[in-house]
């Protein structure tokens, strides 16, 4: 009996053992990660309305009521509770914004919800929580209680995430190029033209949706989809709908149209669109965004929309201001011209050529003129340079200006080719364009991230362009400090803020940036303390054969700061070659921590042969290691070593002081609130309610839960053994 209860007890306190071991192996994983970023593409979140999404908000007044219907899929959801937040800098503090918003159901499906008289301007989420579940719908009201005299307005197109020309890479610089850039302009509204993805995939819409949300968070946002973006389903669904409309201040209403494959809106957006005008032809000022232009043309014209001489449908030879995609349908594109005429349209926005035309048309028939832009792509192939637009427009009289010319600035004036360079450049262009040019670089901006640090690079080529401006961006964030450093530049002025809230790095950077002016800024959680290294992954054939394509795949890694940049230099004899290679990943929306290239060259001989691989390989921190492979080629057949690829030289060389070093540590504490004096409806921010994602994390997490899973089935074998043997007992 006392044997048996010994081995109980001796079971007992075996499992309690395990037990706590289970905890503090689970607790020591968890702690090991915290301070690894999630990284910019994190929390993405559904479009629960059918109205709204971040690249549409509603449009709202202080006091006023939002009525709401749930979006396919959240049909039946009962709301209980709506908030609106957002941050700002006042006085280079943080105010976070919380406004209780009143909740009625409308309908079936359909909700009414109240906005607070106090609350202030401004762009704001809209967060709403059910018994179950909170829901989060990004940049999705935009509040305003006074217009400016002017409207500030940038515009994008064709951002195709997450692809560009001549590579990825490329189409990455130039997306944070132009929304830099946008930032520094600080416009009132921007408008997104189409064609926001390249394949219409999930991970497509995370990107833009993640990096709206982070690089743009203080602008609206007023988007529709192009032919790359359909089906429209995941567009709707992570971004906005496809097609409505807005009025801005009482004086500028806007339509967006969906054109797809086929190049011209449907007949029933077409009925779409002459409805709003009807209803809202009291208002003074109209505009149409549409992703393909309806004119393929540069300069003015007089003509009226039945002009059947000038007119005419495109085909090979025929000589017409007409685009090839309205071409397609011209009963669609005389109607929508006639409507265009009749209410007097002020002007018509289009992308999906990939270059700028203006065109100033004149009805012979109404004697109105209409404005229509069709701008260059932001971030892909392009007749000239990949850009952003950015124009005023006067609430008074409804006359459009452009206060940021390039010297190449046309306007609309009369050009022999339909191509003309009115918007502003941005990021790089290395292929040569229509014009002749190549390895081009304008305004540019480099955003990496990495386990611990989001890495920035600026630099101003445009000679023509000084600009001074506050970046407010919003990182994902893990850890509780902040520090950075300047690596590198001479901006004539920076001054950086930041605050931490619910994992989230609120970023405020001062800028004043002269043409030459460039900067490193790294942003870290935790400091870079070893240097990247670069192994052998695989290879193909093997042995390394003469005479045929050898092909050799290398893992970079960098578990820090990550890998910045790479060279490979081929030594044959007397003959030294710079390789070429492709990487993965290839895109800065990814951490590079880890990355494999893929080498491909050949080794001509008749004998054995050995050739020298130079390896160089720097991280952001600077550390540059210097690798030497001696890589052994025997003829098909041979003998080949046991060890073909021999590591023959490995140097580490750390990098040079920094020009300028800060490190600031700001611990996470509570911020300012909105105050509550004037407002009661607003919250404070122990009622904040939760920020919830409805995707998972990014595969880059995942590491963490398989280390945490193996924890545990080892512990579980172990207290198995254990009991079995105590059975024994």
């Amino acid at each position: 009996m006392v044997s048996d209860m010994n081995s109980k007890l001796y079971l007992m306190i075996g499992a309690t053992i395990i037990f706590l071991l289970l905890i503090s192996s689970a607790g020591f994983v968890n702690a090991e990660n915290t301070t690894i970023l999630p990284g910019i593409v994190y929390n993405v979140t559904e479009n629960i309305f059918k109205e709204i999404g971040p690249v549409l908000p509603a449009i709202v007044q202080p006091g006023s009521v939002i009525q709401l219907t749930l979006a396919q899929g959240y049909s039946g959801l009962s709301i209980t509770r709506a908030f609106l937040v957002s941050a700002k800098l006042v006085n280079n503090n943080l105010v976070y914004l919380n406004y209780t918003l009143e909740v009625e159901q409308a309908g079936v499906d359909q909700y009414s919800f109240t906005v607070p008289s106090g609350v202030e301007d401004g762009l704001y989420d809209l967060v709403v929580e059910s018994n179950t579940a909170t829901y989060h719908v990004k940049r999705s009201i935009w509040v305003v209680s006074q217009w400016p005299s002017e409207l500030k307005i940038a515009v994008m197109t064709d951002l195709h995430f997450i692809t560009g020309t001549p590579d990825t890479l490329t189409g990455d610089v130039n997306r944070v190029s132009a929304f830099t850039l946008a930032g520094l302009l600080n416009p009132d509204l921007i408008f997104w033209l189409g064609d926001i993805t390249d394949q219409a995939s999930p991970g497509e819409y995370y990107a833009a949706q993640t990096y709206r949300y982070s690089l743009l968070y203080k602008y609206p946002i007023l988007g529709i989809p192009g032919n790359h973006d359909a089906p429209d389903s995941s567009y709707r669904k992570y971004l906005g709908p496809s097609y409505w409309y807005r009025i801005l201040g009482d004086k500028l209403l806007v339509v967006g149209l969906f054109t797809a494959e086929g190049g011209t809106p449907s007949w029933e957006q077409i009925v779409f669109l002459e409805e709003v005008l009807s209803n809202y032809n009291y208002i003074p000022y109209k505009a149409i965004l549409v992703h393909h232009p309806m004119f393929y043309y540069q300069g003015e014209l007089y003509t009226w929309y039945n002009d059947t001489e000038t007119l005419k449908p495109y085909s090979q030879g025929v000589q017409t201001p007409v685009s090839s995609y309205w071409s397609n349908n011209m009963t669609a594109f005389r109607y929508v011209l006639k409507l265009i005429e009749d209410y007097n349209i002020t002007f018509v926005l289009s992308g999906h050529v990939h270059r700028d035309f203006f065109v100033k048309y004149n009805s012979i028939r109404t004697n109105t003129t209409t404005l229509f832009m069709t701008f260059t792509t932001t971030a892909h192939g392009t007749a000239s340079y990949d850009a952003i637009g950015f124009f005023k427009f006067n609430f008074a009289t409804g006359e459009i200006s452009f206060p940021v010319k390039p010297p190449t600035f046309i306007g609309f004036q009369n050009s022999s080719t339909p191509l003309a360079l009115n918007s502003i450049p941005i990021g790089i262009y290395p292929p040569t364009n229509n014009l002749g040019w190549s390895n081009k670089t304008y305004f540019l901006v480099k955003l990496a991230q990495s386990n611990n640090a989001y890495t920035v690079s600026l630099g101003n080529n445009l000679e023509w362009l000084n600009i001074s401006g506050e970046l407010f961006w919003i990182l994902p964030w893990n850890g509780s400090s902040f520090n950075y450093v300047i690596n590198t530049g001479n901006p004539s002025v920076l001054e950086i803020n930041a605050y931490m809230r619910n994992s989230l790095l609120y970023l405020s950077l001062r800028l004043a940036v002269n043409y030459g002016d460039n900067i490193g800024l790294t942003i870290f959680n935790a400091p870079d303390t070893e240097p990247p290294d670069i192994v052998v992954g695989s290879y193909t054939p093997r042995p390394p054969y003469l005479n045929r394509t050898f092909t050799l795949y290398l893992r970079g890694t960098d578990s820090e700061w990550g890998i910045k940049s790479v060279s490979f230099v081929l030594t044959d004899g007397a003959n030294t070659t710079s390789l070429e290679y492709t990487q993965t990943p290839s895109t800065y929306t990814q951490k590079l921590n880890n990355i494999t290239y893929t080498l491909q060259f050949t080794i001509v001989s008749a004998t054995t042969k050995s050739v020298l691989l130079n390896t160089t390989v720097t991280d952001y921190y600077g550390r540059t290691r210097i690798k030497v492979f001696n890589i052994t080629f025997v003829p098909y057949g041979a003998q080949a070593p046991a060890n073909p690829i021999l590591v023959v030289s490995d140097v580490v060389i750390e990098p040079e002081s920094p020009t300028t070093t800060i490190t600031t540590t700001t611990m996470e504490t509570e911020t300012q609130t909105a105050s509550t004096t004037t407002t009661p409806t607003t919250t404070t921010m122990t009622t904040t309610p939760p920020l919830i994602t409805t995707e998972p994390p990014p595969p880059q997490e995942e590491a963490d839960y398989t280390l945490i899973g193996l924890a545990i089935v080892v512990l579980i074998v172990a207290v198995a053994v254990i009991y079995v043997f105590f059975l024994k007992k």
